[in-house]
């Protein structure tokens, strides 16, 4: 892992003892479920702060590390919008959704949604499941 750590965030997840899991996405997403959004909301607002905060490796093998930073910048930018909380931050991720569509899906983040998914498993198993 150690080998790919540098292309490849999972590959870094195993290395730096799941830090982006720790750090960024399980807190993002017990966050947001704290100030009251549904699983749903609050998966893709753990979505959106780890894309903005790292340049998805998926992205980056297929369209180069340009591409994957400026997906990344539009995450911010989504964030900065309000993400699931506003109107405006709403119509940014449709925006961004629609951005990320193409014939040959190769603008799909990913390894972004790997790294979600075991966000999304850290706050269940430690705060439990509740509706």
């Amino acid at each position: 892992m150690r080998l790919a750590a540098e292309r490849d965030s999972v590959a870094r997840e195993y290395v730096t003892d799941f830090a982006a899991t720790f750090e960024i996405g399980a807190p993002a997403i017990r966050a947001g479920r704290q100030s009251g959004l549904t699983w749903r909301e609050a998966t893709v607002d753990g979505y959106l702060t780890l894309l903005a905060a790292l340049p998805d490796t998926h992205v980056a093998r297929k369209l180069g590390a340009s591409e994957a930073k400026r997906i990344s910048a539009r995450a911010a930018e989504v964030v900065a919008a309000g993400g699931v909380r506003t109107g405006a931050g709403q119509a940014a991720i449709a925006a961004l959704d629609t951005e990320l569509r193409d014939a040959k899906n190769s603008r799909n983040p990913g390894t972004t949604a790997d790294l979600t998914c075991a966000a999304l498993f850290v706050v269940i198993l430690e705060d439990g499941w509740t509706a």
